[in-house]
């Protein structure tokens, strides 16, 4: 959600790129904007629209989302923002 317009940069062979540091180790990283993700962010203004590139949802609005979606995936667990945000070595399905 913290994805802004100074974070992306152009490479030399024309290749776009997410350019950011870490919250908490505060560390440089790049990760390259693959076709997919930069036709989203074109949908939502990119690149004439200044400030965050992607919507502010709140914690609620995100559960519910996680709600919609595990059942249409058919997952019989309830999921949440936190349980989402974990490393399961065990599948759902």
């Amino acid at each position: 959600m913290q994805l802004r317009h100074e974070h992306l940069v152009m490479a030399d062979q024309g290749m776009l790129w997410i350019e950011m540091i870490r919250q908490k180790t505060k560390r440089r990283f790049s990760v390259l904007l693959l076709p997919v993700a930069l036709e989203i962010l074109r949908s939502r203004g990119y690149p004439g629209k200044s400030g965050s590139l992607l919507p502010m949802i709140s914690n609620q609005k995100l559960n519910a989302y996680l709600k919609e979606l595990a059942i249409e995936a058919g997952i019989d667990k309830h999921l949440t923002h936190h349980v989402a945000r974990k490393r399961s070595l065990q599948p759902y399905y």
